[in-house]
């Protein structure tokens, strides 16, 4: 009874994609993004994806949509490069 799970945390939503691995039956869910507390926007989602926490084996949390949009739009913290 191993579930894998993926988070994707966006500017606007945060995704889930959870995956069991003895049946095969995945799982994708979406809630909005909360940029106060980020955690509360993953734990709410794999809230309503079902998923009993306990189930969740393999986890890996990803922030790569913000880091694109941050980059694409040129947005975000203004940093220099020191040698």
């Amino acid at each position: 009874m191993i579930v894998r799970a993926a988070v994707d945390v966006g500017g606007t939503f945060t995704d889930v994609c959870a995956l069991d691995e003895d049946t095969g039956e995945l799982v994708f869910v979406k809630d909005s993004t909360t940029p106060k507390d980020y955690s509360v926007g993953v734990m709410n989602t794999i809230k309503k994806s079902g998923v009993e926490g306990d189930r969740i084996k393999r986890f890996v949390a990803t922030g790569s949509t913000m880091v694109i949009n941050a980059i694409t739009e040129r947005k975000g913290a203004k940093t220099r490069y020191r040698k």
